[in-house]
């Protein structure tokens, strides 16, 4: 009689209690030279809620989701047996920040630093000087005067034929 109670959210494959048959994702496709239908049926895992109850094949009440596999750390054990069969599987529980490693080699300590440098943006001063702000308006004028003396060539030129 092993029950457990979510206190995450899970996607579990099994089935609920009083159904025969597990969750299912059914792919349809038409032939295309024949017109039939071709059908692929696909156990997937279902979503379970919060706060559902969850149990062994066996052990069910109404209203609980059978499940196939271990439990997981975030299931709550509810009686003896699922303190056990929880206890069993805890050595293979692995927690995804903890599992990093804690120390940095030299190496990795590098390529953070390098990181960090290529993400440091250059400081910026308050801006150009006069002169420089002169020399970028007389540039933009320059540039102004050729464009206009190219648009009014290629008005002039005669149309070409293909």
């Amino acid at each position: 009689m092993a029950r457990w109670k979510l206190n995450e959210a899970h996607y579990l494959k099994g089935r609920l209690a009083g159904e025969d048959t597990p969750c299912e994702w059914e792919y349809k496709e038409a032939d295309r030279i024949t017109g039939r239908e071709k059908r692929k049926r696909f156990v997937v895992p279902d979503y379970r809620d919060v706060d559902t109850f969850v149990c062994t094949e066996g052990s069910e009440k109404d209203g609980d989701f059978i499940m196939e596999g271990p439990p997981t750390p975030a299931m709550e054990p509810l009686d003896a047996e699922a303190r056990e069969i929880s206890a069993k599987h805890k050595s293979s529980w692995v927690h995804p920040i903890e599992s990093l490693p804690a120390t940095f080699t030299p190496e990795t300590m590098a390529m953070m630093s390098q990181f960090a440098k290529m993400a440091t943006p250059a400081v910026a001063s308050d801006g150009p000087t006069k002169a420089e702000f002169d020399e970028l308006k007389a540039q933009l004028a320059l540039l102004i005067k050729q464009n206009t003396e190219l648009v009014e060539a290629k008005a002039k030129a005669p149309a070409r034929r293909i």
